[in-house]
This record gives C-alpha cells, structure tokens and sequence, in this order.
C-alpha cells in the first residue's frame, strides 16, 4: 500500500498483491495503540522505506526502549533499533597517589552482541567546578571492549600529590 496508514487499538491486514513474496510499503505506518502484529497475506515480507512510529504524534520506533534493568554491575537501557547503552558509575572511587595508575575490568550489567562497542570515561575529583578542573588537569582515563560481556579500564594521576577521584563508564553498542 500506500500512503499514511494508523493503526491505533487495532489491525491493519495488507492487501496489495505480493511482489517477489515481498510488500511494498511506502508512507508512513502509525502503531498507536495497537494490540496485535501487522498481518501480511501468503507468508510476504513487508519491505517499508518510510517512517515507522509508535504514536500519531510521530515518536521513531527507534527510540521506544524495549527493556531497563540494573544489577550490581550497573544499568542498561536496550532500544527497539538494537540499540544498548550500559553505566556504572564510581567503577574506582579511591585515592590514587601521585603519578601512580590504576586499572581493572568492568563487567558489564548485560552482554552486547559482541565486543564492537564504544566505551567513555568520565572522571571527576569531585563536583564542584574546581574538582572537574583537577581532574581534567591531573588525572586521565582510558576504557575498550574487553568482550560482549565486560570492558577494560585505566586512570593514571598525573598531579604531584595523591588524590581521590570517581570513574564513571559508559558503554554504547547493539544487544541485537
């Protein structure tokens, strides 16, 4: 079919013939509230180069998060797209001395697909702007993918003097 299609506390059934065993949807399909799958006849494969939402007012189906969790590894979000992002904030929160470093792992509150992941630091001294000051003058931070299911980490004090600081961890990739 096409054009714009509104599917809100229903089924929409496609009717248009099979091309290859495959339907070609173009516009813009709008699940609302719908309760059950959209039906497509003789086991055809929907092919759609428009917009799906979940809503009329336009929300991507990308964005609608599928699954929230925590553990005592962190906390993850997963996204409809396949989609993942994890956190575990204070990974180190201790004193670390002058010019010493530190390193570990962090495993991660649940497995991407694999370990092609991004993963982020952030590093503070403390909360006030000062502290964010001396950790950005004195202290680095490094993380990668270790695995689908952990990640590895180092901080290093640069300053003259020992210091405590937190490292927080953040992890991007696909549950799916």
């Amino acid at each position: 079919f096409t054009g714009n299609r509104l599917m809100n506390n229903g089924t929409y059934g496609f009717d248009g013939a099979a091309q290859n065993n495959r339907n070609i949807v173009s516009g813009n399909i709008c699940l609302g509230n719908a309760t059950e799958n959209i039906r497509v006849p003789g086991g055809a494969l929907p092919i759609h180069n428009g917009n799906i939402t979940d809503d009329p007012a336009g929300a991507y189906l990308y964005s609608r998060i599928i699954e929230r969790g925590s553990n005592d590894n962190g906390e993850y979000v997963r996204f409809a797209d396949g989609t993942q992002r994890c956190w575990k904030t204070a990974v180190h929160n201790a004193s670390l001395g002058a010019t010493t470093a530190a390193d570990g792992a962090w495993t991660l509150p649940v497995s991407f697909v694999d370990d092609n992941y991004l993963v982020g630091t952030n590093c503070r001294n403390n909360t006030s702007a000062a502290g964010v000051r001396t950790a950005a003058q004195h202290f680095s931070a490094s993380a990668v993918s270790d695995s689908s299911s952990s990640a590895l980490w180092g901080i290093y004090n640069g300053g003259s003097t020992a210091a405590t600081f937190r490292l927080d961890l953040f992890a991007e990739g696909r549950w799916r």
